[in-house]
């Protein structure tokens, strides 16, 4: 038996996963017990200069020639960025089973896929969309499944958590040229740094998670690392804390809590252990308890391609067996979110203050305004015009500091209130994170 394969895209991961394929192909076909044969692979520019040798006859600069082959019964597309739809849906109408890396299609077309992927009864496979190496996807569709999640929380992006470690002791733009440097951060960072790629990646998490129909558009806030600067590590770390960027997501009382920002996370839990440019997952659920997954190389062409090759041989088996282990969107319920105003939280804040009397009278004053109360403060000494101070609050409404950070912005005693960051507090307790 020989199984033909297709490929759309031959960039970046593509080639990584051309260059698997071909390394390891007879381990592959050994372990199968058939043939594995890359019969077409569809590129945008026939003449570019590749990393790789490719056999003349393969390379095609038209994708209907994979999508209407017959013989080809698996395609892996990996054009990204949301491009592949129109492909996707066709591959799958044609009865091909498809594998993709694609986040933000997952995350925001998912149902369409899901429902032609059952419609043709083919495999669509996603394993590479999240966590590079790190096999999250399987873990939570196959090896949770007999669990019922309560909360999980990521570090899904290993840009911003290169980053984090470097906005620690320097400012944001030196982080970001030393990200670029290591060839961490594109020139344009935007897609990571402002939370946009951790939340596609939760929502692809917490669908597979909660078994609801999540797409990106029920995540919010979503929140970047822009705003951070080294004082607030410093205090963070002196209220034995370490800040991350985390995805979180969390049933509470059959209503989803999705949310991306940067948080305070106690510096012996898990997930403050995950350093580098490596992604991480925890989870807590019923019956498993607590457990983490991870660190790992949550990108790069290596570490992806590896996930994609695992999807394929899983395809293969099918193939040879005759059966199928697509996704089933027929199973998931419909989101309902919980209302972000009504999320109990505690709170740090860090503000500049003019150095005078009654300015810190006024800051308590607000808080005061809002049932806000104050449960560790910190005020480094000096004579300069203005003074620097940092709190941690006691749990409280969402809305309440919302509308305590407006005010801090209107009143003339506060010279700069930074963005409030959620703190997950050692000692948890249900009812500081809302019922």
């Amino acid at each position: 038996m020989e199984i033909k394969i297709g490929m759309l895209g031959l960039g970046t991961v593509g080639t990584g996963v051309y260059q698997l394929f071909q390394e390891k192909r007879k381990i592959y076909q050994r372990e199968l017990g058939c043939g594995l044969t890359i019969a077409k692979i569809a590129v945008a520019h026939l003449d570019k200069e590749r990393k790789v040798q490719i056999p003349e006859g393969i390379l095609t600069d038209n994708a209907q020639e994979i999508i209407e082959d017959p013989g080809i019964q698996v395609v892996i597309e990996l054009i990204g960025g949301g491009k592949g739809l129109e492909h996707d849906l066709a591959i799958l109408k044609t009865r091909k089973h498809l594998i993709t890396a694609d986040k933000l299609l997952i995350a925001t077309r998912g149902d369409e896929l899901f429902q032609a992927a059952a419609k043709n009864n083919v495999n669509l496979m996603f394993g590479a969309s999240v966590g590079g190496s790190i096999p999250v996807v399987r873990w939570l569709r196959d090896g949770l499944r007999a669990d019922k999640i309560k909360r999980l929380m990521a570090i899904a992006n290993g840009t911003t958590n290169f980053m984090l470690a470097a906005i620690a002791i320097l400012s944001y733009d030196t982080a970001l040229s030393l990200a670029i440097s290591e060839g961490y951060a594109e020139p344009d960072p935007t897609f990571d740094v402002e939370g946009l790629d951790t939340a596609y990646k939760l929502a692809i998490l917490a669908r597979l998670a909660f078994r609801q129909r999540v797409t990106f558009e029920h995540i919010y806030p979503v929140e970047g690392i822009t705003a951070l600067e080294p004082a607030d590590f410093t205090y963070a770390n002196r209220w034995g804390y370490v800040i991350k960027l985390i995805a979180w997501a969390e049933d509470r009382d059959g209503k989803l809590d999705l949310r991306v920002h940067p948080m305070l996370i106690p510096e012996e839990h898990p997930l403050a252990q995950i350093v580098g440019a490596n992604n991480g997952f925890y989870v807590e659920g019923e019956a498993i308890g607590e457990q983490t997954l991870g660190p790992g190389k949550g990108a790069g062409p290596q570490p992806t391609a590896s996930t994609v090759i695992a999807d394929l041989l899983q395809v293969c088996q099918d193939i040879k067996n005759g059966q199928v282990s697509a996704y089933q969107i027929n199973a998931l319920e419909k989101v309902e979110t919980y209302p972000v105003t009504k999320i109990v939280s505690r709170y740090f804040l860090r503000l500049t203050l003019a150095n005078e009397a009654g300015a810190l009278e006024e800051v308590a004053n607000i808080l005061k305004d809002f049932g806000i109360s104050i449960s560790a403060f910190d005020q480094p000494e000096t004579t300069n015009p203005e003074a620097e101070v940092a709190l941690i609050t006691w749990p409280t409404e969402d809305l309440n500091m919302s509308k305590a950070s407006a005010r801090f912005q209107e009143s003339p005693m506060v010279k700069k209130a930074y963005p409030s960051i959620r703190i997950l507090p050692k000692e948890e307790k249900g009812e500081e994170h809302g019922k």
